[in-house]
C-alpha cells in the first residue's frame, strides 16, 4: 500500500475524526484524503487522539546532517 505521508492539521471542525495532538497546523492533500476516508468509513485517525512525548513526535535525521 505504500506510505501516505499525510499530515492531518489540528482544525477543531476535524475533532471527532482527527484529535487535536497533532504536530501539523494544516492538513497536505494526502491528510485531507485520509480524513474523507476514515469520514466516510466511521473511522478515527487514533495517532492524534491523544498526547506523545515531545521526542516522539519528529522524525529520525542523520545526527551529522542539518
Amino acid at each position: 500500500m505504500g506510505d501516505f505521508n499525510a499530515k492531518t492539521g489540528n482544525k477543531e471542525c476535524l475533532q471527532p475524526v482527527a484529535g487535536l495532538h497533532t504536530i501539523h497546523d494544516f492538513s497536505n492533500e494526502n491528510g485531507n484524503m485520509l480524513i474523507q476516508f476514515a469520514i466516510s468509513n466511521r473511522l478515527i485517525i487514533k495517532s492524534t487522539m491523544f498526547p506523545h512525548k515531545h521526542t516522539h513526535l519528529g522524525t529520525w535525521r542523520i545526527p551529522e546532517s542539518k
